[in-house]
């Protein structure tokens, strides 16, 4: 194996996964970022994404793997027969009802009625152990939250803000809401993405975004993990 550092990723779509990655990925001089890896039972994986590449402000070179959709169970064996290949795991989570938003408005019913399972595990994780877990929506309106992330992973480097708009690697297409534009986006439009379904949809959301609203068990991680229940969305 390698003697280049590696740093694996995990987290669902529309989560604020590269954003992310490119935040930490400014501890580093040279980041190679294999994007869109697949585990492939039992607990190996391929590499199948376009590879990125970024620089920092490191003086070490890295590899970065991002794993997405992944189940938790698939994750799990994943890191137990493998987890001694990478320096660290990093999980990414967003606020349910933020993402869910993103994913009706960007993709479709289907795909967030087929996801809803995957974040309520990824949830159920973080309860269990929060450690390794990057949340998105407290870099948006936390910056005491960042400062704890920088000391507790060794990232000095990072920004002590995250920025408030796209990839540069333009991975993911963009934004679900912005139609490919790229601009600083409000702390309050990025934690309130709930409110773009009914704008989009009105008094008729979609099935899916029913269920999502409906499932107590994604408000009760929810409001442990980001403060928010079904019952206190604005």
């Amino acid at each position: 194996m390698s003697d280049t550092p590696r740093i694996a990723f995990v987290g669902i779509r529309r989560s604020g996964n590269h954003i992310l990655i490119e935040w930490v990925a400014k501890n580093y001089r040279n980041v190679k970022h294999f994007n869109d890896c697949v585990i492939k039972s039992p607990g190996t994986y391929v590499t199948q994404g376009k590879t990125h590449t970024y620089t920092g402000n490191g003086d070490e070179d890295v590899h970065f793997y991002s794993f997405e959709e992944r189940t938790v169970r698939d994750v799990l064996s994943f890191v137990a027969d493998h987890g001694n290949q990478f320096d660290k795991i990093f999980f990414i989570l967003r606020d349910a009802y933020n993402w869910g938003a993103s994913i009706m408005c960007g993709r479709n019913n289907r795909a967030l009625r087929d996801s809803i399972s995957l974040w309520k595990q990824f949830g159920t994780l973080y309860e269990k152990d929060s450690a390794g877990f990057l949340l998105y929506d407290k870099f948006v309106t936390d910056l005491s939250y960042i400062q704890l992330v920088k000391a507790d992973n060794d990232l000095p480097n990072s920004p002590d803000e995250l920025p408030r708009q796209l990839p540069t690697s333009g991975i993911g297409h963009g934004s679900s809401f912005s139609k490919g534009k790229n601009f600083p986006y409000s702390i309050e439009d990025l934690t309130h993405r709930n409110r773009r379904v009914k704008k989009k949809f009105g008094g008729k959301p979609p099935q899916a975004w029913s269920k999502l609203l409906a499932d107590e068990r994604v408000s009760e991680l929810n409001s442990l993990i980001f403060g928010r229940s079904n019952a206190n969305l604005d």
